[in-house]
């Protein structure tokens, strides 16, 4: 069973920048039958993985954690990711604008199916 003191162990092991501990302490947990706090563990296993680049994976441990509640801030977070793969430079979308809005989500769903 995932204990909220395991998913307090794997935030600490982000905190002291030991990355790889803490998506090696997530995987074990989430690996467990046991649903309860899952959510919670995807989520910060995508913290994880977008401290250290890995977009594709952060999206994918985001969008599982969303799947298991939907009140997550996974999902805040996940569209952060989309908005960073789809302009990493804060180059092509201008804050503010409908257009920005609009270009991001549509191309959303297109990015999501490249990355699988």
């Amino acid at each position: 069973m995932i204990r909220t003191e395991d998913i307090d162990r794997a935030k600490g092991l982000l905190e002291a920048d030991k990355v790889q501990e803490a998506i090696e302490l997530l995987d074990k947990l989430i690996a467990e039958e046991e649903d309860v706090l899952k959510d919670e563990a995807f989520y910060v296993r995508g913290n994880a993985f977008r401290r250290g680049n890995h977009w594709k994976e952060a999206i994918n441990s985001y969008t599982r954690a969303i799947e298991l509640n939907p009140q997550s801030p996974a999902l805040a977070m996940r569209d952060s990711c989309l908005f960073q793969r789809l302009d990493p430079g804060g180059q092509r979308f201008s804050t503010g604008s409908d257009t920005c809005a609009q270009g991001l989500f549509s191309r959303l769903e297109s990015v999501t199916r490249q990355e699988d």
